[in-house]
């Protein structure tokens, strides 16, 4: 539905499955914006909002140019 590049992120409440280790979060997860999945380094930001018809995905990159490039190559192929 929709695709956007954020620099934070939502409050997270609660691992549901997935795995939280340090900066890293993978799976799914309870936060102030309802349930999310998330690929991401939370210590690399921006990160990359993709909202579908069924749920939220945050994801990232290894680094800032390479997130910002998966996002441009991302909204090219996003059909809204």
């Amino acid at each position: 539905k929709s695709i956007q590049l954020k620099n934070d992120l939502p409050v997270i409440q609660l691992k549901i499955n997935g795995l939280g280790l340090g900066s890293i979060q993978k799976g799914k997860f309870s936060s102030d914006i309802g349930n999310v999945i998330l690929y991401i380094d939370t210590s690399k930001p921006p990160f990359i909002y993709i909202k579908t018809t069924s749920e939220l995905i945050i994801l990232n990159d290894q680094s800032k140019s390479k997130t910002e490039a998966l996002f441009d190559e991302l909204n090219l192929n996003v059909k809204y």
